[in-house]
């Protein structure tokens, strides 16, 4: 499933605030640097694991209807929004929440056809169905949110490192995001 970002997280799972106080930082001139390295730090791990670690809008496309009777999602998803399709003449539909049941739990979102129902058909198109859902939650768990501090830190003090990137890096980071891993889309 090829999918994209709609709509990013409207705050980060840190702070500015927080990740000064975490690396002793009391002036202000580079809060702007701070700021995008946040911002890296999300996007390097949900990459990393697959998963939103801030709660933002995501679709995904597929080229029809699955011949299964479920659609698995490639992450955990708080919500499904849409489900919209290309019928056979090329318009945008949005199939009915009485067709479907979406049940976000576990390592990734999945959207079952009720009983008695069928997907509709489909234009042949790459994108000839979205799914909209929102991914992630407006709170990380504490080890994301430390993993974050620690991966800012290393690329503030390190900054002109080059190389293997496994060096480029903490441990730390690594064992604790290790349980978030998802088959994710990233």
């Amino acid at each position: 499933m090829l999918t994209t970002v709609v709509t990013g997280p409207e705050s980060e799972p840190i702070s500015l605030d927080e990740l000064k106080t975490h690396l002793k930082i009391l002036h202000d001139s580079e809060d702007a640097f701070l700021d995008t390295l946040i911002a890296a730090a999300r996007g390097h791990l949900e990459k990393t694991c697959g998963s939103a670690f801030a709660a933002q809008t995501r679709e995904g496309y597929l080229a029809g209807f699955p011949n299964a009777r479920a659609i698995m999602l490639p992450e955990p998803a708080a919500s499904l929004s849409s489900i919209k399709y290309r019928d056979r003449d090329g318009n945008e539909q949005t199939l009915p929440a009485s067709v479907y049941h979406f049940e976000p739990a576990g390592f990734c979102g999945r959207v079952d056809l009720l009983e008695g129902q069928q997907w509709p058909a489909t234009q042949p198109h790459p994108r000839a169905v979205t799914l909209r859902w929102v991914a992630g939650s407006a709170e990380a768990a504490e080890d994301i949110k430390h993993a974050m501090k620690l991966l800012c830190g290393h690329w503030y003090f390190n900054r002109e490192i080059a190389g293997d990137s496994r060096a480029n890096a903490p441990f730390a980071v690594e064992a604790l995001v290790q349980k978030y891993r998802t088959h994710g889309w990233m």
